[in-house]
């Protein structure tokens, strides 16, 4: 039970590394923490208005359960951009959509602000090895795919599509030599579909050589899945694909939806 159960960290340190992307280095109760992969995904508990700590759940028939649902902490989702077992030291980059509960609470969280992280979760491997290596998504995406790309072997081949509104090549760490990567500026307007149509700009490979990873907005993605799953053939054991948000959906009301595109890919 020791091991399923959420671990309290502490903030050590906090930086904006842009407008709308906040690193925070956590560390706290990771002794025995399981090493993550490359772009596991880790659920961050934040304490409520007046709480200087998350309650953490008990943890029954592997589900969480809190006895006090109104003390039950903000949840959400975010990716683990770095781990370092040595120092106990966990690099989460949080993306800043606006107001809201997680937005409110890393602005104003401050050295020693403490909150709970869940264990890692995801495919093992994230990231099949193959021929050829196709990701996508937008600025929510950036960690995952900073993360995978660190990690891939020298002779790695691909491409990759980033979606982001202001510059942050800067924050997209080492690069194969043979990944080749394409930055959109984001679209003005709300309802375009941007990765759609670069990606069916580019030559697709025998999707059996792929693997792919898509991460981003509802729209995108499901637009996306469609296309590689419905006309390009990609079968699933090739192709990872999550949609993080939806457009004028708050996290609580989308939480279900997302959950059934997953269960649909």
């Amino acid at each position: 039970m020791r091991q399923l159960r959420p671990r309290i960290v502490e903030v050590r340190s906090k930086q904006r590394l842009s407008s709308q992307l906040m690193r925070l280095e956590l560390q706290g109760d990771l002794e025995d923490y399981p090493v993550p992969q490359p772009a596991a995904h880790i659920k961050l508990m934040l304490p409520k208005a007046g709480q200087t700590s998350p309650q953490i759940p008990d943890i029954v028939q592997g589900k969480p359960r809190w006895e006090d649902l109104s003390s039950k902490p903000w949840v959400r989702t975010y990716t683990v951009r770095h781990f370092d077992s040595v120092r106990q030291l966990m690099t989460v980059d949080m993306v800043l959509h606006g107001a809201g509960p997680a937005c409110d609470w890393a602005n104003g969280a401050v050295i020693g602000s403490r909150l709970a992280v869940t264990l890692p979760g995801g495919p093992n491997p994230m990231l099949p090895p193959a021929d050829v290596y196709w990701l996508a998504g937008d600025l929510t995406a950036l960690p995952g795919i900073a993360a995978l790309l660190e990690n891939l072997p020298d002779s790695a081949q691909g491409q990759v599509w980033l979606q982001t509104a202001e510059d942050v090549r800067h924050l997209l760490g080492a690069v194969p030599v043979g990944i080749e990567v394409h930055w959109l500026a984001a679209s003005s307007t709300p309802d375009a579909l941007q990765l759609l149509p670069a990606l069916q700009e580019a030559k697709l490979p025998d999707p059996k050589s792929v693997s792919f990873w898509l991460a981003g907005e509802h729209h995108e993605i499901v637009a996306l899945l469609n296309w590689l799953r419905q006309e390009c053939g990609v079968d699933k054991s090739h192709l990872y694909a999550v949609p993080y948000w939806k457009r004028q959906a708050d996290e609580e009301a989308y939480h279900r939806e997302r959950h059934q595109v997953m269960d649909e890919e």
